[in-house]
């Protein structure tokens, strides 16, 4: 709450006390609204550092190079037993670019190699026979490719001219669905393999007045087929003839590829008119307030879940690029982070590229070089109308920080070397709109602010 009290010396001292950060103005006592914000985090009303990366290793602990970031749509890191014994791991190393080729790192050149164009929109599964042995399929808008090591062998069944980016294993089955609603599964003994057959490989036509299908994913016992205007679920149970196949109400609007994933309990995806949650029955709007507005002019989105956190990057209509959010599972938080190049969840892991490298998402991890744990306020009430002095600003926190008072084309700043939970800065500012700004260092949180100030009007 705000409060005012008292104090012996020429005039009135007031204060205005803030126990409560947010996002967006807000007209409730004590909280402080930001103006801008980026990478922070407001759970429980706290200021405090949200997401950043740490770097990738390899199993003998070394970092992977993804070569120059100009371009890189997304990462992919992935292992497959390279023999049926399940003995030996070979890892797998894939880029998207925004041109729409797959490139694949070769050891022997050190580096990636173009091995096909699958267009914008691609994705991938790590897929395992009874005996073990993995493969690597492939799928995009230019078709779909069984890796095996370093050679790409097309999958015939998928039909090159229509192609796929959505792809799901579920039950020793490969799930793709090629556009615009057949949907190829796979022989359960040899996963990769999609010929015709009637309780092995073979295919089923869904409705085909939901648009294109778009994205695919296994939650619970059913695998969930995305359109774009409508959503199928699957149950594979068994053999292909007792495979069960049900329509899950949707009116919601246009529905994104590549934005589909879990978080906790709920599914998430992206469509036209916000953020969604769905519970495997049910779908509802969430995020309302953090004003979503996603472009449909060739837009690509992908996502990842780090901790209870669903973020997404999408192209933002209203400002003609992209953005990525974070959206805590139950809605109780959210913030807007910078761009990582090549953002993408694979195999439940949150990666990217940093400096040319690959990292992962987490929470309280680091910001690439040049982003900030940044949160600027809006301007201060302090009282109304009128020039104040402010003579004081006390924190309370923890953790490093720059923190800086804004007064019409002043600035006043603090190098914060370790807020001991309680820091009392003397001020002394004289002006009419007061703002505050401040730069958290990684581990830092800010819990409350107290200013101290006098009408001089």
């Amino acid at each position: 709450m705000t409060d005012f009290d008292k104090t012996e010396g020429k005039g009135k001292t007031e204060k205005a006390s803030y126990d409560t950060f947010c996002l967006f103005p807000t007209e409730e006592k004590g909280k402080l609204a930001a103006a801008y914000s980026l990478n922070c985090s407001f759970a429980d009303g706290k200021l405090q550092c949200g997401i950043g990366y740490e770097r990738y290793h390899d199993r003998n602990g070394e970092e992977v190079a993804t070569g120059a970031a100009e371009g890189i749509r997304a990462v992919y890191v992935m292992e497959a037993w390279s023999d049926g014994g399940g003995t030996e791991l070979q890892p797998y190393y894939f880029i998207r670019t925004d041109k729409g080729e797959a490139m694949q790192y070769v050891s022997l050149s050190d580096g990636y190699i173009t091995k096909a164009n699958l267009g914008k929109n691609a994705n991938m599964a790590a897929v395992s026979a009874p005996d073990g042995t993995t493969r690597i399929v492939i799928c995009g808008d230019g078709g779909a490719y069984c890796v095996d090591g370093e050679d790409w062998t097309k999958i015939e069944d998928v039909d090159e001219a229509q192609g796929t980016a959505a792809i799901c294993f579920s039950k020793n089955r490969v799930f793709l669905g090629e556009k615009p609603c057949k949907l190829l599964y796979s022989n359960p003994e040899l996963p990769w393999d999609f010929t015709h057959s009637y309780d092995e490989g073979g295919y089923v036509y869904l409705p085909l007045n939901k648009g294109n299908i778009v994205d695919m994913l296994e939650y619970g016992e059913w695998v969930y087929v995305f359109f774009q205007r409508g959503i199928m679920r699957v149950k594979p149970d068994g053999l292909a003839r007792n495979f069960q196949v049900e329509e899950v109400s949707y009116f919601g609007g246009e529905i994104f590829g590549g934005s589909v994933g879990i978080c906790e309990n709920w599914i998430f995806f992206l469509s036209e008119n916000g953020i969604c949650r769905f519970d495997g029955r049910n779908v509802e709007r969430v995020g309302k307030q953090y004003g979503v507005t996603p472009s449909k002019e060739g837009g690509v989105c992908t996502h990842a879940t780090v901790g209870d956190y669903y973020v997404l990057k999408y192209p933002e209509n209203s400002f003609g690029t992209e953005r990525t959010i974070a959206l805590r599972a139950d809605g109780k938080d959210g913030y807007f982070l910078s761009d990582y190049v090549g953002l993408n969840e694979c195999n439940r892991m949150p990666i990217c590229s940093v400096d040319n490298a690959l990292a992962t998402l987490r929470l309280g991890g680091k910001l690439p070089t040049g982003e900030e744990f940044v949160f600027e306020s809006g301007f201060l009430e302090l009282g109304g109308v009128g020039r104040k002095h402010l003579k004081s600003v006390t924190l309370y926190g923890e953790g490093c920080m720059t923190f800086s008072v804004l007064c019409d084309e002043d600035e006043e700043h603090f190098e914060v070397e370790d807020l001991p939970y309680k820091l009392k800065l003397r001020v002394g500012m004289r002006g009419e709109d007061f703002s505050l700004r401040f730069v958290l260092e990684q581990g830092a949180k800010v819990r409350r602010v107290v200013l101290e100030y006098e009408r001089l009007d």
